[in-house]
């Protein structure tokens, strides 16, 4: 974190983005940890208002309910990822560019929610 200061969030968001494109190819768990780790960071360092906050927590959300919760199956995983998507919506308001990817990604996580506890708070779905 002391080589990305403030203001330098995309050079660590690119560095999650390749750690997940690694996870994706080897499996490792520990390395999609430390990408959730930096997403985590790189959402940190945001301040508010950053025209860019809507995306790094997106990634985090995706992070979490896609790739974390297929690796451990674990519902807490997807519930913040529901969570951080909802958030993102907040952000982003109707005609946002980038308000579609979070929408996507919202309801991928409701229906593993919902394959894995099947149940999912109506209040969620519309």
């Amino acid at each position: 974190l002391e080589l990305c200061p403030v203001g330098h969030q995309s050079a660590l968001n690119r560095l999650s983005s390749t750690l997940e494109s690694w996870i994706r190819q080897n499996g490792n768990i520990a390395d999609l940890d430390e990408g959730i780790k930096f997403c985590h960071d790189v959402v940190s360092l945001c301040s508010k208002g950053h025209p860019d906050c809507g995306v790094y927590l997106n990634n985090l959300a995706i992070s979490l309910g896609l790739y974390h919760f297929n690796h451990q199956g674990n519902p807490n995983d997807l519930d913040k990822a529901i969570s951080l998507h909802k958030e993102v919506l907040h952000l982003c308001p109707l005609g946002h560019k980038f308000r579609n990817f979070s929408l996507d990604g919202l309801g991928l996580a409701l229906v593993a929610h919902f394959n894995k506890c099947g149940a999912v708070d109506i209040d969620d779905i519309t």
